[in-house]
């Protein structure tokens, strides 16, 4: 992900220029998680998986951890300058799932 895109993301978020997805706002409010917490996410935090081929639209995994706690946010609606960002989900991710470092996939093997 280019540092552009990195910065629209900042910039919209600090300009409240996002709006949250019915799922989102269902896993927010499932995993206790304020908005202040995800809009920390989309200013300061990384980008930890970046869905460019997506084709429903170019988005992203971003990883932070307001207050010590890990939160993921997959934001959408990159490659719009006047569109506002779509936040598609929020959720504390799952040791099983994530590696201790919250920013790699755990391999399952079958």
């Amino acid at each position: 992900m280019s540092d552009d895109l990195r910065d629209r993301i900042r910039r919209k978020a600090r300009r409240k220029q996002y709006v949250l997805t019915q799922h989102a706002q269902m896993e927010r409010f499932a995993d206790q998680l304020e908005i202040a917490s995800i809009e920390a996410v989309l200013v300061s935090g990384e980008v930890v998986e970046d869905y460019g081929d997506d084709p429903r639209g170019h988005s992203c995994l971003m990883l932070g951890e307001p207050g010590g706690v890990p939160i993921h946010v997959v934001v959408g609606q990159l490659q719009d300058d006047d569109e506002p960002l779509v936040v598609i989900t929020v959720y504390r991710p799952d040791p099983q799932e994530w590696e201790a470092d919250w920013r790699t996939r755990r391999r399952h093997d079958v």
